[in-house]
């Protein structure tokens, strides 16, 4: 039976689960995996199972992301989808002609204290560095558009990239950022454990034989429903492929560009389960952190009952999203779409979340996990999504 499940977390975290039918066949998905190790027993306690046939990671927020991590170290998987910006990072020290890791990042230290010096007056922003590094490279004729390309395959020696990312976490964790200011320090340290995550996840699936399947966003590009997959890519395409960056600097403006907060929720991955090869059950929409700024929600199939996934947590930031979705339900005439979020303790909620939304006609509901302290889950019911009692069910989400 079709099941959709939002894991409680104690803090912050987003992390979903679906049993749906593609193409006459059983299939089950995770969706992120929450912060920290919790998705691990959240999954055991509610789904009791060992495997599901896909992970998904949509970005490198850690309330979404660093429990895959977790996930893919105590079950079984079939496929693992991530952002393709990850693969070209990912690649960058893992081929034969890999620089040193250890020299890359004093560079981009060396790089970093060098700014600072010219900037004497200012704040260390993510945003300027960037500009200066751009104007590095233009100085240095390196701003080209044309990458080498390697294939997945170049990922098969299994014992090298074990020997090679153990060795590679070890040296990032023994950097030194002495003579940086705090903001730089900060944002150094934390674009480290960006990158040492994304390299745990993707190294965890190579080790263990699962296929990483790579997802390039991209604003517009054309919808493509593959019959056998559970979700339906809005926002992104698969890539086969993977870029080389040609030089340290342009590695440093990718990875300086992906630790940007916004460009991270911007560049959130948008699924929807597949309308197309199971027509009888509501859809399911997954938006993530994302503000729907391109087709999403054109090329979404809108019906009766769905299930939609709250835009980050109901962030005054993500009004747009809510906007587009309202005009479509209300263009459509959508009847009882049931909104469900995630909580995140650092979010204030806005009015469309607390207002706006409820004021859609239509039989519009919301759905919380922190109002309802626990798990929500839905079954299929004569083609409808029901919400499953449980001793400690409120009616629905009560933030105000």
């Amino acid at each position: 039976m079709p099941k959709f499940i939002a894991f409680k977390f104690k803090n912050n975290g987003e992390s979903f689960y679906i049993e749906t039918i593609v193409n006459k066949r059983k299939k089950t998905v995770l969706v992120d995996g929450g912060e920290g190790g919790a998705i691990s027993n959240h999954f055991m306690n509610a789904v009791r199972r060992d495997r599901v046939n896909v992970v998904v990671c949509t970005h490198q927020d850690k309330d979404h992301a660093t429990g895959i991590h977790a996930f893919l170290s105590e079950y079984k998987c079939d496929e693992v989808w991530l952002p393709a910006e990850w693969g070209y990072l990912y690649g960058y020290f893992f081929n034969k002609s890999a620089p040193d890791i250890t020299k890359t990042f004093n560079s981009l230290i060396s790089l970093i204290r060098e700014f600072e010096s010219g900037e004497q007056e200012s704040v260390f922003t993510i945003k300027d560095f960037e500009a200066y590094i751009f104007r590095k490279l233009r100085l240095m004729n390196e701003l080209i558009h044309s990458f080498d390309e390697y294939d997945l395959t170049e990922f098969s020696n299994q014992d090298s990239l074990i020997s090679r990312e153990t060795s590679m976490i070890l040296q990032l964790s023994q950097l030194s950022f002495t003579n940086l200011s705090k903001g730089a320090a900060g944002w150094i340290s934390e674009t480290i454990g960006h990158y040492k995550s994304i390299v745990r996840i993707a190294h965890i699936a190579l080790e263990n034989d699962i296929p990483i399947r790579w997802f390039q966003y991209q604003r517009d590009v054309p919808l493509k429903i593959h019959k056998n997959d559970p979700l339906i890519a809005l926002n992104s395409k698969e890539i086969l492929r993977l870029r080389r960056y040609p030089s340290p600097n342009q590695f440093f403006l990718q990875l300086a560009s992906q630790a940007r907060q916004t460009v991270m929720n911007e560049r959130s991955l948008v699924f929807s389960t597949n309308w197309k090869e199971n027509k009888k059950i509501p859809p399911i929409l997954f938006n993530a952190d994302s503000n729907l700024d391109g087709e999403e929600v054109n090329k979404a199939k809108f019906k009766r009952g769905m299930i939609i996934t709250v835009p980050h947590h109901g962030s005054k930031n993500n009004i747009d999203a809510f906007n587009r979705i309202k005009e479509k339900i209300e263009s459509h005439r959508i009847n009882r779409t049931k909104w469900v979020k995630s909580y995140h303790n650092n979010v204030a909620l806005d009015s469309w979340y607390l207002e706006h939304l409820l004021a859609i006609k239509r039989g519009t509901k919301r759905y919380c996990t922190r109002c309802e302290n626990e798990h929500i889950e839905f079954k299929l019911v004569k083609r409808e999504w029901k919400r499953i009692k449980t001793k400690k069910r409120r009616d629905g989400c009560i933030c105000v």
